[in-house]
């Protein structure tokens, strides 16, 4: 908890961590069950805002993408632009599937754990969310886009889909 303490960004509701941008919505994610757990001073309204923040960050314009349901590495990344060469899309670089699984289990914690907390609004936020998530993590079936590596040797998703 020290070192995201230490990286909080009060303005923003967010981590900063220099990964991907100037912070990161994985790291959040966790830091914010941290600081439900916790539960002192700013910790409940500082990780209901960190999570309404991670909720916008899910990729939901097009259904139809390989993208779809995933959430951004940081806020201030942009959208993969298709038909542009602006940020293309591809797969571990513009966007990684992945997340909608590293993040989703993380939003399956606050509503298990923290529900009466974070309100029954967020819970349907976060609900509404997950359905999303499972939505483009079924499309996903390792063909498409090229360069997709999920087999089932590949553990992370296939632990976190079973």
């Amino acid at each position: 908890m020290y070192v995201n303490d230490i990286r909080w960004d009060d303005s923003y509701k967010y981590v900063w961590y220099s990964g991907h941008g100037p912070w990161s919505t994985r790291f959040t994610a966790w830091y914010a069950a941290g600081l439900l757990y916790r539960n002192r001073g700013q910790g409940l309204p500082n990780a209901k805002a960190a999570i309404e923040y991670i909720l916008s960050c899910q990729m939901t314009g097009n259904v139809e993408s390989a993208w779809y349901g995933t959430f951004k590495a940081s806020p201030d990344e942009p959208y993969p632009t298709p038909d542009s060469e602006l940020y293309p899309p591809e797969i571990y670089s513009s966007y990684d599937p992945n997340w909608r699984e590293f993040i989703g289990t993380q939003l399956v914690q606050f509503v298990e754990e923290f529900s009466g907390f974070i309100g029954p609004k967020l819970v349907t936020q976060i609900e509404d969310s997950l359905e999303i998530a499972a939505v483009g993590s079924m499309c996903r079936n390792g063909s498409n886009p090229e360069g997709d590596n999920l087999t089932p040797a590949y553990s992370n998703p296939a632990l976190m889909r079973a």
